[in-house]
């Protein structure tokens, strides 16, 4: 490839990227501020589904309900003739709009009523935000803040019920708030500390299922618990995830015929004449320039055609196995 056509393709891949990133997924759906709690225990499973389908970017992107007892004490407040402090409720205002996203949304339903977001997800640093549904954080911290307000002047009505108005607050809001998200382990699996006895600092680890991830796409199917891992072992590792992941460093990744066939296969896709198999000579050279020392293979998680490929062609040791994982030394 001549200067002048790696000039043009980066050019174009310049322009594709930038036309993908100005494509901004959805925002926080109006009903969604309005629901009770999707993450109480008592929170009905329809509930949930509702939430996740309100658009493509699935459950937690969708979650943003205002506790009932804060829209409560706020009511209150307001009925006795309180007043909201005016910056916290501008910021409020305006991160509350900029969530609803390009376009205010209904119940699922595009009302194509444009928000801020529709001209700002286009200005310089700010369109870095890709989704627009995360400045529902800054919502609920205004809330938080107008609720202190809104609180304050209900008890400086009535001092001697502030103990009591303040521990009813607190109870209501411990009980509203109570979540039934899942609790997972954060044991690592004893394979990594063989890796890390390992004194050569620049070998290199290998984890199959192999692949890259931002946050947009997935090409082969890396878990970011890999880098958790990374945090015993201390060596360098293969893949990884980042918020942003450049085309062009994919497209590199394609094009190494080990790599590629690795992110194939941990699709969970058979060979076929589109992606040959590599023969024991290029996975040595492979080992060799990128200085693997141990592959770790998750066998819960990786593809029949997967781990064939590991029991015949690679021709592994193992040394280790703690659970699915499976440690193998090249």
């Amino acid at each position: 490839m001549s200067r002048e056509q790696r000039f043009e393709a980066r050019k174009n891949l310049r322009a594709n990227l930038s036309q993908h990133w100005r494509n901004s997924p959805p925002g926080t759906d109006v009903l969604a501020w309005i629901v009770p709690n999707p993450n109480h225990p008592l929170a009905p499973a329809a509930l949930r589904s509702w939430i996740a389908h309100l658009s493509r970017d699935g459950y937690i992107e969708n979650v943003a309900s205002i506790p009932l007892v804060v829209r409560g004490v706020i009511a209150i407040a307001l009925i006795a003739r309180w007043r909201a402090p005016r910056v916290p409720l501008a910021i409020t205002i305006a991160f509350a709009l900029l969530a609803t996203g390009p376009f205010v949304r209904l119940a699922g339903i595009d009302t194509h009523v444009p928000g801020p977001w529709a001209l700002l997800r286009y200005m310089p640093i700010v369109e870095l935000a890709r989704s627009p549904s995360r400045f529902s954080i800054l919502v609920m911290l205004g809330f938080a803040a107008m609720l202190a307000s809104a609180l304050g002047a209900i008890v400086s009505r009535r001092p001697a019920a502030r103990r009591p108005i303040l521990a009813a607050v607190t109870v209501l809001l411990l009980i509203e708030l109570v979540p039934a998200v899942p609790l997972h382990s954060a044991a690592i699996p004893s394979i990594y500390q063989t890796i890390a006895n390992d004194p050569r600092p620049e070998v290199a680890v290998l984890e199959l299922p192999f692949g890259v991830r931002d946050g947009t796409r997935s090409v082969g199917n890396f878990t970011a618990r890999t880098q958790y891992f990374q945090t015993t072992h201390h060596k360098p590792i293969l893949g990884g995830y980042l918020s942003r992941v450049s085309q062009l460093r994919v497209a590199q990744m394609r094009r190494h015929m080990v790599l590629r066939l690795l992110m194939y296969l941990s699709e969970g896709n058979r060979l076929s004449r589109a992606i040959p198999p590599i023969t024991r000579a290029q996975w040595d050279e492979f080992t060799s320039a990128y200085s693997i020392g141990y592959v770790v293979v998750d066998h819960a998680r990786a593809a029949p055609e997967l781990k064939l490929l590991v029991d015949s062609t690679l021709h592994l040791t193992e040394i280790g196995q703690d659970g699915p994982f499976h440690l193998y030394r090249p």
